[in-house]
């Protein structure tokens, strides 16, 4: 249900114009869905968000903050490790993708667990869970949510988290 038009003059360029249908749900109604009422009283607030992907990782910060919670982010594992050694006390979920440069996921886990055996993290990965979350799951990481995630999948498995659990998430 969408279109791409395409203009091209040479010796200036082309312009790729791509439409597609609007968006059914608004950003208002996020708060409607399931998760919306994360509770982080008295508890830590803090979600480090660590993704290559620019658009990943501020869309994910942007929802979290939207639903009360700081947000640190990086765009890589050595960042992320960097941030963790710095500010552990206060961060209480890692949501971690597992492909990165510079450092991976999966070597990130391992660095941030040398600061602190009981870091909750959640793994993200635009990959099925076995085709490296297991392994991180298996090393004790909280879950594992496959990309793209809706906003309430995100929240659910961050509240299932901050309550204790394992997050039961989906991986398709």
């Amino acid at each position: 249900d969408g279109t791409v038009e395409l203009e091209s003059v040479p010796g200036e360029g082309t312009t790729v114009t791509v439409w597609l249908p609007e968006l059914t749900m608004e950003v208002a109604d996020l708060s409607e869905q399931p998760g919306a009422g994360v509770a982080v009283a008295g508890a830590l607030r803090t979600v480090l968000v660590v993704d290559d992907e620019d658009v990943v990782r501020d869309t994910t910060a942007r929802l979290l903050k939207s639903r009360g919670f700081d947000v640190l982010t990086a765009k890589n594992g050595a960042e992320a490790v960097d941030l963790y050694r710095a500010r552990h006390g206060e961060i209480c979920v890692v949501l971690l993708d597992l492909v990165m440069p510079v450092m991976g996921g999966g070597e990130a886990y391992r660095e941030l667990q040398a600061v602190n055996r009981a870091v909750k993290v959640i793994a993200i990965s635009g990959y099925r869970a076995d085709q490296g979350g297991d392994e991180l799951l298996l090393s004790g990481a909280a879950g594992f949510l496959q990309k793209p995630f809706l906003p309430n999948e995100l929240m659910d498995a961050v509240e299932q988290v901050l309550a204790g659990n394992r997050a039961k998430l989906r991986s398709v």
